[in-house]
Protein backbone atom coordinates (compact mmCIF):
# COMPACT_ATOMS: atom_id res chain seq x y z
CA UNK A 1 0.00 0.00 0.00
CA UNK A 2 1.47 3.55 -0.72
CA UNK A 3 2.77 6.20 2.00
CA UNK A 4 0.17 8.29 2.53
CA UNK A 5 -3.14 6.75 1.53
CA UNK A 6 -6.07 6.92 3.58
CA UNK A 7 -7.35 3.11 2.11
CA UNK A 8 -6.95 0.94 4.44
CA UNK A 9 -5.38 -2.65 3.71
CA UNK A 10 -7.75 -5.59 3.77
CA UNK A 11 -6.30 -7.46 6.31
CA UNK A 12 -6.99 -4.52 8.87
CA UNK A 13 -10.65 -4.82 8.47
CA UNK A 14 -11.87 -5.61 11.43
CA UNK A 15 -13.30 -9.20 12.47
CA UNK A 16 -16.54 -8.37 12.14
CA UNK A 17 -16.68 -7.00 8.63
CA UNK A 18 -14.43 -9.54 6.87
CA UNK A 19 -17.05 -11.89 8.59
CA UNK A 20 -19.89 -10.45 6.71
CA UNK A 21 -17.78 -9.89 3.75
CA UNK A 22 -16.94 -13.80 3.57
CA UNK A 23 -20.50 -14.98 4.42
CA UNK A 24 -21.48 -14.14 0.50
CA UNK A 25 -18.91 -16.44 -0.50
CA UNK A 26 -19.00 -19.92 -1.45
CA UNK A 27 -18.69 -22.66 1.39
CA UNK A 28 -15.77 -24.61 -0.11
CA UNK A 29 -13.93 -21.30 -0.78
CA UNK A 30 -14.63 -19.84 3.05
CA UNK A 31 -13.28 -22.90 3.92
CA UNK A 32 -10.04 -23.67 1.89
CA UNK A 33 -8.97 -20.45 0.09
CA UNK A 34 -9.63 -17.98 2.33
CA UNK A 35 -7.80 -19.02 5.38
CA UNK A 36 -4.49 -19.49 2.97
CA UNK A 37 -4.77 -15.59 2.26
CA UNK A 38 -3.15 -14.26 5.66
CA UNK A 39 -3.14 -14.95 9.13
CA UNK A 40 -6.12 -11.92 10.13
CA UNK A 41 -8.53 -13.74 7.18
CA UNK A 42 -7.57 -17.04 8.65
CA UNK A 43 -8.09 -15.78 12.16
CA UNK A 44 -11.82 -14.72 11.01
CA UNK A 45 -12.82 -17.99 9.44
CA UNK A 46 -11.28 -19.82 12.45
CA UNK A 47 -13.68 -17.60 14.94
CA UNK A 48 -17.51 -17.35 14.68
CA UNK A 49 -17.47 -14.51 12.83
CA UNK A 50 -18.71 -16.29 9.38
CA UNK A 51 -20.43 -18.97 11.34
CA UNK A 52 -23.38 -17.09 12.56
CA UNK A 53 -25.80 -17.97 9.63
CA UNK A 54 -24.84 -21.12 8.40
CA UNK A 55 -26.16 -22.60 5.46
CA UNK A 56 -24.77 -26.07 4.27
CA UNK A 57 -28.47 -27.35 3.00
CA UNK A 58 -27.11 -27.84 -0.47
CA UNK A 59 -23.85 -29.48 0.16
CA UNK A 60 -25.67 -31.46 2.96
CA UNK A 61 -27.90 -33.12 0.10
CA UNK A 62 -25.04 -34.83 -1.60
CA UNK A 63 -22.66 -35.98 1.23
CA UNK A 64 -22.35 -38.90 3.32
CA UNK A 65 -23.71 -38.89 6.73
CA UNK A 66 -20.37 -39.01 8.72
CA UNK A 67 -19.07 -35.98 6.30
CA UNK A 68 -22.21 -34.08 7.41
CA UNK A 69 -21.90 -34.99 10.93
CA UNK A 70 -17.83 -33.75 11.07
CA UNK A 71 -19.28 -30.52 9.16
CA UNK A 72 -21.82 -29.39 11.45
CA UNK A 73 -19.30 -30.30 14.72
CA UNK A 74 -16.77 -28.02 13.33
CA UNK A 75 -19.23 -25.14 12.37
CA UNK A 76 -21.12 -25.11 15.20
CA UNK A 77 -17.67 -25.28 17.35
CA UNK A 78 -15.97 -22.16 15.16
CA UNK A 79 -19.58 -20.54 15.86
CA UNK A 80 -18.97 -20.20 19.66
CA UNK A 81 -22.96 -20.84 20.43
CA UNK A 82 -23.09 -17.10 18.36
CA UNK A 83 -25.40 -19.10 15.74
CA UNK A 84 -28.20 -17.48 14.73
CA UNK A 85 -29.86 -19.37 11.61
CA UNK A 86 -28.98 -23.37 10.94
CA UNK A 87 -29.76 -24.76 7.42
CA UNK A 88 -29.27 -28.48 6.95
CA UNK A 89 -31.01 -31.22 5.20
CA UNK A 90 -31.06 -34.69 6.27
CA UNK A 91 -29.71 -35.10 9.50
CA UNK A 92 -28.88 -38.70 10.21
CA UNK A 93 -28.44 -39.03 14.08
CA UNK A 94 -30.59 -37.73 16.68
CA UNK A 95 -26.75 -36.84 18.52
CA UNK A 96 -27.06 -34.01 15.61
CA UNK A 97 -29.97 -32.46 16.87
CA UNK A 98 -29.06 -32.98 20.41
CA UNK A 99 -25.97 -30.89 19.58
CA UNK A 100 -27.70 -28.53 18.22
CA UNK A 101 -29.73 -27.88 20.82
CA UNK A 102 -26.94 -27.72 22.94
CA UNK A 103 -25.81 -24.96 21.50
CA UNK A 104 -29.00 -22.54 20.10
CA UNK A 105 -28.53 -20.24 23.04
CA UNK A 106 -28.95 -17.29 20.06
CA UNK A 107 -30.34 -20.07 17.39
CA UNK A 108 -33.61 -17.67 15.83
CA UNK A 109 -34.52 -19.81 12.77
CA UNK A 110 -33.45 -23.48 12.29
CA UNK A 111 -34.07 -25.46 9.04
CA UNK A 112 -33.96 -29.27 8.99
CA UNK A 113 -35.78 -30.45 6.01
CA UNK A 114 -35.63 -34.04 5.08
CA UNK A 115 -34.11 -35.14 8.53
CA UNK A 116 -34.40 -38.58 10.63
CA UNK A 117 -35.87 -37.20 14.12
CA UNK A 118 -38.76 -38.44 15.78
CA UNK A 119 -41.00 -37.13 18.19
CA UNK A 120 -39.34 -38.34 21.47
CA UNK A 121 -35.76 -36.58 20.98
CA UNK A 122 -37.86 -33.38 19.08
CA UNK A 123 -40.07 -33.42 22.76
CA UNK A 124 -36.27 -33.90 24.69
CA UNK A 125 -34.68 -30.67 23.15
CA UNK A 126 -37.37 -28.17 22.78
CA UNK A 127 -36.62 -26.96 25.86
CA UNK A 128 -33.44 -25.18 24.91
CA UNK A 129 -35.23 -24.07 21.77
CA UNK A 130 -36.79 -21.19 23.47
CA UNK A 131 -35.54 -18.52 21.08
CA UNK A 132 -36.74 -20.00 17.78
CA UNK A 133 -38.87 -18.05 15.39
CA UNK A 134 -38.77 -19.90 12.38
CA UNK A 135 -38.88 -23.89 11.99
CA UNK A 136 -38.71 -25.78 9.22
CA UNK A 137 -39.05 -29.48 9.61
CA UNK A 138 -40.61 -30.22 6.18
CA UNK A 139 -40.56 -33.76 4.76
CA UNK A 140 -39.55 -35.30 8.19
CA UNK A 141 -41.68 -38.07 8.13
CA UNK A 142 -40.99 -39.40 11.90
CA UNK A 143 -42.30 -36.02 13.61
CA UNK A 144 -45.64 -35.67 14.42
CA UNK A 145 -48.02 -32.99 15.86
CA UNK A 146 -47.00 -33.81 19.31
CA UNK A 147 -43.79 -32.64 18.68
CA UNK A 148 -44.34 -29.37 17.37
CA UNK A 149 -46.84 -29.28 20.72
CA UNK A 150 -43.80 -30.02 22.58
CA UNK A 151 -41.86 -26.93 20.65
CA UNK A 152 -44.80 -24.44 21.11
CA UNK A 153 -45.33 -24.72 24.40
CA UNK A 154 -41.46 -24.03 25.04
CA UNK A 155 -42.22 -20.87 22.59
CA UNK A 156 -45.19 -19.83 24.66
CA UNK A 157 -42.87 -19.39 27.96
CA UNK A 158 -40.58 -17.18 25.86
CA UNK A 159 -43.48 -14.08 25.23
CA UNK A 160 -40.80 -12.28 22.82
CA UNK A 161 -41.28 -15.46 20.34
CA UNK A 162 -43.89 -15.96 17.91
CA UNK A 163 -45.43 -19.25 17.88
CA UNK A 164 -45.52 -20.99 14.87
CA UNK A 165 -48.15 -21.73 12.70
CA UNK A 166 -51.30 -22.79 14.72
CA UNK A 167 -53.67 -23.91 11.61
CA UNK A 168 -50.73 -26.33 10.68
CA UNK A 169 -50.26 -27.32 14.26
CA UNK A 170 -54.45 -27.97 14.24
CA UNK A 171 -54.64 -29.58 11.43
CA UNK A 172 -51.91 -32.22 12.19
CA UNK A 173 -53.30 -32.88 15.74
CA UNK A 174 -56.55 -33.81 14.36
CA UNK A 175 -56.03 -35.96 11.48
CA UNK A 176 -53.41 -36.73 9.24
CA UNK A 177 -52.87 -34.36 6.21
CA UNK A 178 -50.35 -33.70 4.05
CA UNK A 179 -49.31 -29.42 4.67
CA UNK A 180 -47.51 -27.51 2.07
CA UNK A 181 -43.60 -26.59 3.47
CA UNK A 182 -43.83 -22.97 3.02
CA UNK A 183 -47.76 -22.62 3.52
CA UNK A 184 -50.91 -23.33 5.84
CA UNK A 185 -52.68 -24.51 3.11
CA UNK A 186 -53.57 -28.41 3.17
CA UNK A 187 -53.14 -30.07 -0.51
CA UNK A 188 -56.31 -31.68 -1.86
CA UNK A 189 -57.46 -35.21 -3.11
CA UNK A 190 -57.02 -33.72 -6.74
CA UNK A 191 -53.72 -32.04 -6.08
CA UNK A 192 -50.98 -32.83 -8.47
CA UNK A 193 -47.68 -35.48 -7.65
CA UNK A 194 -45.66 -32.86 -9.40
CA UNK A 195 -45.61 -29.45 -9.33
CA UNK A 196 -43.97 -27.01 -10.66
CA UNK A 197 -44.52 -24.27 -7.93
Amino acid sequence: MAEGSDARAWEELIPDALGLIFRNLPLQEILTVIPRVCKSWSRVVLGPYCWQEIDIDEWSQHCKPEQLDKMLHMLIDRSCGSFRRLSVSGLHTESMFTLIADHAGSLQRLELPRSEMNDAIVKLVAPRLCNLTYLDVSYCSKIGACAIEANMSGQQENVAAPKLNERILSSLSKRSVDVHPWHDLETSKEAPLCSMW
